[in-house]
């Protein structure tokens, strides 16, 4: 398993650089489980969306990002279709 963390995003574009080098697959196969664990207000939801935009400023193609709420189970086969957990909120 690998781990990044970050508290920035990818405000820093040797982050978004490091993101692909870790998932070590061209940016536009990467599939990814995006779980916004904490957006309720609008305020919250604008940082969810630049979470989302900057994914897609490292070449991440939108219909490779399915985005889960935790309010139901995630079944095995979700995760294990899946490049990256990508959580934020």
């Amino acid at each position: 398993m690998k781990l990044l963390l970050t508290s920035a995003g990818f405000e820093n574009p040797k982050v978004g650089k490091k993101f692909l080098e870790v998932v070590g697959k061209p940016a536009h196969e990467i599939k990814i489980i995006f779980i916004p664990t904490a957006a309720i207000t609008e305020g919250e939801k604008y940082y969810v969306r630049k979470c989302e935009e900057e994914l897609l400023s490292v070449d991440v193609k939108k219909q490779n990002i399915k985005v889960l709420n935790l309010d139901h189970s995630i079944s095995h086969s979700e995760v294990a279709s899946s490049d990256v957990i990508y959580v934020c909120g």
